[in-house]
């Protein structure tokens, strides 16, 4: 089912009510766990504001320590102020690694009034805990103690090979990180695109990553760079920059100079970073990491989530997009081991984390080869300069589009959308597409900024039966297919 919403389509359904599952609520002492939504005054600085649970009525609050304690709250708190002026079942902002605000902006509130907002996202919440308790491989009390969604998901690594500590301590000293800063514009200079999350989680899914544990070995003599190129077995290598092109090195986040010394001249990277590196910048292999082989990232993975995230109705949940994300965030985060005092990296969350930022290096490259000046770039996401004038806007678009990232929700003007994905933009007379795949429903939602349209599957995946055929009906009749 190939179904987008059209630019003029007028969503009229009403968002799905949230109706108690006791299969697929997520359940603490045999009581079934409630979600609410507390929206603080003040852009969250403030104690006093409107909440909500989930299929009840929005009640105004003078303190969030008046909030139920039996109850995940998701908050506008912004996660710097949140120590020691929240209680603990509080959420930050950024729980979902979707902040409130950009959620509120998908889901078409922004702009609402704050006592009706607050339902349909702690509706939404809901769904997205109740999807969760019902593949998750950890316990049932999703959503009680972490501070973001993801870590509930932690038993995903629970067999995942841990980095040493003694690498781990290389790594915190190297140049390596995911996300990169490339200039300082400001936030309101710039304009962000995405990889739509379900597309984006799924083909890192599918990626190749080590198979097992890797072992210390010695560089072979010669060219370990070039042993490492015609070998292509997985591995992490230490090394040191001799010189490098100033222009991508910067792009990558190794700095702006080209100059030895430069440049961090020690640094340790997974295989994909070290080949992409390779063409910009002259390495020497000190040390290496090496495996035996490669499997698919999705091997490791429970069959349950991969069933979940691959189900016919996965296009069209807001919900499941976000536990796809998760998914991913997962994998690729550290995670607390039995007897270490602290939360440890897995070779395969390493492994995960350089391939994406490869990937974004790559996307960026384009986009600079474009004419656009990128401004930073991290999971799946790219900031980009805002141009100056509607054509370059509309430039902007047509070349992210093409390379499969989607634009923030009412980001660009739409008469500038319309006109880039009738075609009278660019060559071609087809709208370009980046191959969204099972996220084309959600990327066409931002484009024409149909918001609202994110609400109609989200129950979806919780449905059986005549329900889940009424729920399709809906979404039929309020989105127009097109080819």
């Amino acid at each position: 089912m190939n179904t987008i919403v059209s630019p003029r389509a007028q969503i009229t359904t009403a968002p799905p009510a949230v109706t108690p599952l006791s299969h697929s609520s997520p359940a603490h002492n045999g009581q079934e766990i409630q979600a609410g939504v507390v929206l603080f005054d003040n852009d969250g600085t403030s104690e006093t504001g409107w909440a909500c649970l989930a299929g009840g009525r929005p009640f105004r609050v003078r303190s969030a320590f008046t909030l139920p304690s039996d109850v995940v709250w998701w908050s506008n708190a912004p996660y710097r102020s949140t120590a020691n002026r929240l209680p603990r079942h509080v959420r930050h902002a950024d729980y979902l690694k979707v902040p409130i605000g950009r959620a509120m902006a998908e889901l078409g509130q922004i702009g609402e009034r704050p006592e009706d907002a607050v339902g349909v996202v702690a509706g939404i919440l809901s769904n997205t805990l109740r999807m969760l308790a019902l593949v998750s491989p950890s316990d049932p009390d999703v959503g009680l103690s972490e501070p973001y969604l993801y870590h509930e998901l932690e038993a995903i690594t629970a067999n995942a090979p841990l980095i040493p500590d003694a690498i781990l301590r290389k790594i915190s000293a190297s140049a390596w990180e995911p996300w990169t800063q490339i200039t300082n514009d400001r936030p309101e200079d710039t304009l962000t695109f995405r990889q739509p999350r379900l597309s984006y989680a799924l083909s890192l899914l599918d990626s190749d990553v080590p198979a097992e544990d890797v072992a210390w070995k010695h560089p072979p003599a010669g060219d370990p760079l070039d042993h490492i190129r015609r070998t292509l077995a997985p591995c992490f290598a230490e090394f040191s920059i001799d010189r490098a092109m100033p222009g991508p090195s910067r792009l990558f986040g190794l700095g702006a100079s080209g100059r030895r010394g430069g440049n961090v001249q020690k640094t340790l990277a997974s295989h994909p970073e070290l080949l992409a590196l390779s063409n910009f910048a002259d390495l020497k292999v000190r040390g290496v990491w090496s495996g035996n082989s490669y499997r698919k990232l999705h091997e490791f993975v429970p069959g349950t989530i991969l069933d979940f995230l691959h189900s016919p109705d996965a296009q069209f949940s807001w919900s499941l997009s976000v536990i796809a994300d998760s998914v991913v965030r997962a994998i690729m985060a550290p995670r607390t081991a039995p007897g270490r005092g602290r939360r440890a990296m897995t070779w395969r969350g390493f492994w995960l984390r350089g391939a994406d930022k490869v990937n974004m290096f790559a996307l960026a490259m384009q986009v600079q080869r474009a004419g656009y000046l990128p401004a930073s770039y991290g999971y799946g996401w790219l900031r980009v300069r805002r141009p100056d004038n509607a054509s370059s806007m509309a430039g902007l678009l047509s070349t992210a589009l093409r390379l499969g990232l989607i634009p923030e929700q009412g980001a660009i003007l739409p008469a500038i959308v319309d006109e880039v994905m009738s075609g009278k933009f660019g060559p071609g007379s087809t709208a370009p597409s980046g191959g969204w795949g099972a996220a084309t429903f959600a990327a066409h939602i931002a484009l024409h900024n149909c918001s609202r349209a994110a609400l109609l599957g989200d129950d979806l995946p919780l449905l059986t039966g005549p329900a889940r055929d009424r729920r399709r009906a809906e979404i039929r009749r309020a989105a127009v297919g097109r080819d």
